[in-house]
């Protein structure tokens, strides 16, 4: 597996969301693709070979970072790759000079990311249709 930092999206970036969130989960392509500027984002990839296979993508606010689009392909669930890509983005936010990190967590996957220490907070609330809940870590060195 070869990780690799972004500044901006590229083809496999894309090919990656869409068959994550567009055709498995059913967002819209205006939903996934929003006119958030994703040159504004640090996009982690970790590939398998030539091939993208799990990805995540943060920003920085003050002290704090926000997780968006944590995306696995199918194939590679339940390998470990989910908490590896998510440990390398950890470690890139603790550089970054952020101690926090949040996420909105699909409902579905709040106890995936428990695991990985993050605690919920808040009520459950909806995004695109599905429902999630804030969720937030300290990140340190050993992230």
């Amino acid at each position: 597996m070869k990780y690799v930092k972004l500044l901006d999206i590229n083809d496999d970036i894309r090919t990656i969301r869409k068959i994550v969130f567009i055709d498995e989960q059913g967002e819209s392509y205006e939903d996934e693709f929003s006119d958030l500027r994703e040159d504004n984002f640090v996009h982690c990839c970790l590939y398998d070979g030539e091939k993208l296979v799990a990805y995540v993508r943060f920003s920085i606010k003050g002290e704090a970072a926000h997780i968006g689009r944590v995306a696995v392909l199918r194939e590679y669930r339940s390998t470990g790759l989910g908490s590896r890509i998510l440990a390398l983005t950890e470690k890139e936010i603790f550089q970054s000079g952020a101690n926090v990190a949040e996420l909105n967590a699909q409902m579905q996957a709040q106890g995936f990311y428990e695991k990985q220490g993050y605690v919920s907070y808040g009520e459950i609330f909806l995004e695109v249709g599905i429902p999630h809940k804030e969720m937030r870590k300290q990140v340190n060195i050993n992230s």
